[in-house]
């Protein structure tokens, strides 16, 4: 923080415990979601756009919650960000909104966890930092160039750190990519063989 400048009139505080995450995902994650939202707050989707955040809204009857609509399983999805507290009741409503959608739709609604998050991206190519993002790879050899190029269009977009280094990547052009590789290679009894990170893959002996 120091080495960014952010160390001047800012002061930083762990509230890690006093806050938690639940996350809706799934192409009728808006239906399910909206009515449990205060004063139809995310009733026209086209007014909150993708990777944008509402703040201070009330769901499920609980206050200040703050609200993301972001993705990384490749559907529609929101996160909602909670004081704790708040937590249970916001998760006992979302159980049961989805049990009447479930009924009403038959779209089965069930929990998951974050290793089927992970999966669900690998699948849609959404990278992730923690597994699949290094240091050394850049938004557009990650096939994200989306999250940043906005900001480097806009001629009156604010700066951020690494811009530079950005946009001379993207002036000298890619000289690598990340891709996603489906394997249909036989690994006994459970198909392919699976992987844990890092494996050297041979495609046509090279």
């Amino acid at each position: 923080l120091d080495e960014g400048g952010f160390g001047r009139g800012v002061s930083v505080a762990d509230i890690s415990d006093e806050l938690t995450l639940l996350s809706v995902q799934g192409p009728l994650s808006h239906q399910l979601l909206a009515p449990l939202v205060g004063g139809g707050a995310i009733d026209d989707l086209s007014a909150f756009p993708f990777s944008t955040a509402r703040e201070g809204l009330t769901v499920a009857g609980v206050p200040d919650v703050r609200l993301l609509r972001l993705t990384f399983v490749g559907e529609l999805g929101f996160e909602l960000h909670m004081p704790a507290g708040g937590a249970p009741q916001v998760y006992a409503a979302l159980r049961e909104a989805g049990a009447a959608l479930e009924r009403r739709s038959g779209a089965p609604v069930r929990d998951a966890g974050y290793f089927a998050i992970d999966s669900l991206s690998a699948e849609k190519s959404y990278r992730h930092w923690h597994a699949d993002l290094a240091c050394g790879d850049s938004p557009q050899e990650a096939a994200i160039g989306f999250t940043v190029l906005p900001k480097l269009r806009r001629e009156d977009a604010p700066g951020f750190l690494g811009r530079d280094a950005l946009l001379a990547k993207m002036q000298s052009g890619l000289q690598r990519r990340i891709v996603t590789l489906t394997l249909d290679a036989d690994g006994g009894p459970g198909g392919a063989p699976p992987l844990h990170g890092a494996e050297l893959i041979e495609r046509d002996g090279e």
